[in-house]
C-alpha cells in the first residue's frame, strides 16, 4: 500500500462510524440520485473515472464521488486499462493516482489522455516530492489532491476543474468557429497591430499576395501597399476607430505584379492592444470592367454625336435638294407632258415619286430624331383633343376609304402632347393604309390599369402573320411592296419610342385577313 493509503482506509472506517477523526463532528456521505441532487453538488451528473490500483481506496473515492452527485462508470487499476477504455467511456474528468501497478504510471497515462482526447486529469497522490511534481506539471493537470484527502477539498477541486474544462471547451469552440469564419472567407482578411505589422492573416490573404502564411506574418502593411507612403499608412492606422473606414488601394504581390483591392477596416482592442481588422477584396476584374465600360461609353457618345450630326444633315440639309427635285419634277410634268414621248413622261413621273418618297422619309426621320433628343417636361394632355386633331389631319384618307372611327372617350394624362399626337397619327395612318376590301372600322378603347392606362386600337384590315408582330417595330422594316402600300417603315418605330418615353410598352395581336389590334400601355406619372 502506498504512503497515505492507510490513513485513507482509517478515514473510511471513521466515516462508517459517523464521526471525523479531527473534530469529532458527524460526517455523512450522501448517495444522490440524478433526480435529487443535493445543495452544492454537481447538477449535471458529469462522468468521472477513478484510476487507482488499491481497491479499498478506489471504492472509497467512488462512494464519495457518487455522494457528491457525480457518475462513476468505471474504476481502473493500470495505465494500460486507461488507454484501452478511455475512448469507450469518454469521461468528463479522470481522478488519477500517480503510482500505479504495471509498466505505465499515472503521469504517462495522463500524458496519453491529454494528447489524444484533451480530457482533464486531477492527480490524487501521496507523492509530493519536487521530481514527481515537475514530471506531472508537463501533463498540465487540473489539480493535485494529496492523500489523505478531505471531501470538501475534493469537491472544490472537482468543481473548479470541471468549470474550467467547460470554459476551455467553449473557448476552443469559439476559436474553431472564428477560424472557420476567417479561413472560409472568400475575401482576404488581415489583422494588423498598431505598428502596421501583421498580427494574423488568413490563407486567402496570403494567396492574394502570392506568399505563404509564414511569409505574410513577417510583413508590414507598407510591404504590399503601393498606393500610400509609409508615413501616411501609419497615420491611417492611428486614425482607424470602431466605426471603421472604407477605401480602395493597390497591393503588390510577391512577384512584383499588382492588383486593385477594396478595404473595409475597423479597430478593436484585444488584451490592451489596438488591432486593425481589415477585409480585403480583389476588385481587379471590377476595375477592368469599369474601365472597359468607360471606354465603351466614350465610344458610344462619339457614335451618338456622329449619328446626331448625320440625322441633322439628313433631316435639315437634305430637305432643300429634295424640295428642288420635287419642284422641278412637277415643272417638267406641267411644261413638257406629251411634248416629247411617253417614255419621257414616265421618267418624269418616276423622278417625282422618288423625290416624294425621299421627302416623306426625311420627314419621318426628323420625327424619330426629335424623339431621341427632345427632352421636355410632361404636361397635362387631353387625349380626346389629340385624337380629334389627328382625325382632322387624316380627313382625306378617312373620306376616301369611308372609314369609321369609334372611340367612347379618352382620359387626360401626363405626357408630351406633340409626341402623343405622333403616336395616334401613325397608328391611325397604318389602320387606314393597310385596309381590306371593306371600309375600315377602327375601335379605340382605354381601361385603367394601375399604374397607368391600357389602350387598344382594333381594325378590320389585312392583318399580319404572328411571326412578324415584333419585326414591324424595327426601323425601315416593311412587310409589303412599296407600290401597294407606300411608307417609310418608320411609323411604328416612332410609336414604340413614344410609348417607351412615357414609361410603357406596345405590342400587336393580329391574324392575316382578321384585322390587327395594337395595345399600348402608358404609365401615369405623379407629381
Amino acid at each position: 500500500m502506498s504512503p497515505g493509503r492507510g490513513g485513507l482506509f482509517f478515514r473510511q472506517i471513521q466515516r462508517i462510524h459517523g464521526c471525523c477523526r479531527r473534530d469529532r463532528r458527524p460526517v455523512v456521505c450522501f448517495r444522490l440520485s440524478p433526480e435529487t441532487p443535493g445543495k452544492g453538488n454537481c447538477m449535471s451528473r458529469e462522468t468521472i473515472i477513478v484510476v487507482e490500483d488499491e481497491q479499498i481506496v478506489a471504492s472509497d473515492l467512488k462512494m464519495c464521488l457518487e455522494g457528491l452527485g457525480y457518475r462513476v462508470p468505471a474504476i481502473l487499476a493500470t495505465g494500460e486499462e486507461v488507454g484501452e477504455r478511455i475512448e469507450e467511456i469518454r469521461p468528463d474528468l479522470v481522478l488519477m493516482d500517480i503510482m500505479l501497478a504495471g509498466a505505465m504510471d499515472g503521469i504517462a497515462a495522463a500524458e496519453a489522455i491529454r494528447g489524444r482526447f484533451g480530457i482533464p486529469v486531477i492527480y490524487i497522490t501521496a507523492h509530493a516530492d519536487p521530481a514527481t511534481i515537475e514530471r506531472a506539471k508537463i501533463t498540465e493537470p487540473f489539480g493535485f489532491i494529496l492523500k489523505p484527502f478531505d471531501e470538501r477539498a475534493l469537491q472544490t477541486t472537482l468543481t473548479m476543474a470541471l468549470y474550467k474544462t467547460r470554459m476551455d471547451r467553449r473557448i476552443r469552440e469559439s476559436e474553431r468557429k472564428y477560424r472557420i469564419l476567417i479561413e472560409q472567407s472568400r475575401d482576404g482578411i488581415v489583422i494588423l497591430d498598431q505598428d502596421g505589422k501583421v498580427f494574423e492573416a488568413n490563407r486567402r490573404f496570403a494567396g492574394m499576395l502570392g506568399c505563404s502564411p509564414e511569409e505574410v506574418s513577417r510583413l508590414h502593411v507598407w510591404d504590399w501597399d503601393t498606393q500610400f507612403p509609409k508615413e501616411q499608412i501609419i497615420e491611417m492606422i492611428r486614425g482607424v476607430d470602431e466605426a471603421g473606414d472604407h477605401f480602395e488601394t493597390r497591393h503588390r504581390r510577391k512577384d512584383g505584379s499588382w492588383f486593385d483591392v477594396e478595404i473595409s477596416s475597423n479597430a478593436a482592442v484585444f488584451s490592451d492592444q489596438k488591432l486593425i481588422f481589415c477585409v480585403c477584396r480583389d476588385i481587379t476584374e471590377r476595375k477592368q470592367a469599369e474601365e472597359k465600360l468607360r471606354r465603351t461609353t466614350l465610344e458610344l457618345k462619339q457614335y451618338i454625336s456622329e449619328l446626331e450630326q448625320w440625322a441633322h444633315v439628313a433631316s435639315h440639309d437634305m430637305q432643300e435638294p429634295v424640295r428642288q427635285m420635287v419642284s422641278f419634277a412637277q415643272l417638267l410634268e406641267r411644261r413638257y407632258a406629251g411634248k416629247i414621248d411617253s417614255d419621257a413622261d414616265e421618267y418624269a413621273r418616276f423622278v417625282y415619286e422618288g423625290a416624294m418618297r425621299m421627302q416623306a422619309l426625311i420627314h419621318d426621320m426628323r420625327q424619330y430624331y426629335h424623339l431621341l433628343t427632345e427632352k421636355k417636361p410632361f404636361e397635362k394632355v387631353a387625349l380626346s383633343l389629340i385624337l380629334k386633331k389627328v382625325i382632322g389631319e387624316l380627313n382625306g384618307p378617312i373620306q376616301e376609304s369611308g372609314a369609321r372611327i369609334l372611340c367612347p372617350g379618352l382620359p387626360e394624362i401626363d405626357g408630351n402632347p406633340k409626341h402623343l399626337g405622333l403616336l395616334f397619327f401613325h397608328l391611325l395612318d397604318n389602320a387606314l393604309k393597310f385596309r381590306g376590301e371593306e371600309p375600315p372600322t377602327i375601335r379605340i378603347t382605354c381601361k385603367r390599369r394601375s399604374p397607368g392606362w391600357l389602350f387598344s386600337m382594333k381594325d378590320n384590315g389585312i392583318g399580319i402573320e404572328s411571326i412578324f408582330t415584333d419585326q414591324v417595330f424595327k426601323v425601315f422594316k416593311k412587310l409589303h411592296p412599296r407600290d401597294r402600300y407606300p411608307g417609310s417603315g418608320i411609323g411604328l418605330p416612332i410609336c414604340r419610342k413614344v410609348v417607351e418615353n412615357h414609361g410603357g410598352r406596345i405590342w400587336i395581336r393580329s391574324r392575316p385577313g382578321k384585322g390587327t389590334t395594337i395595345f399600348f400601355f402608358l404609365q401615369e406619372f405623379y407629381d
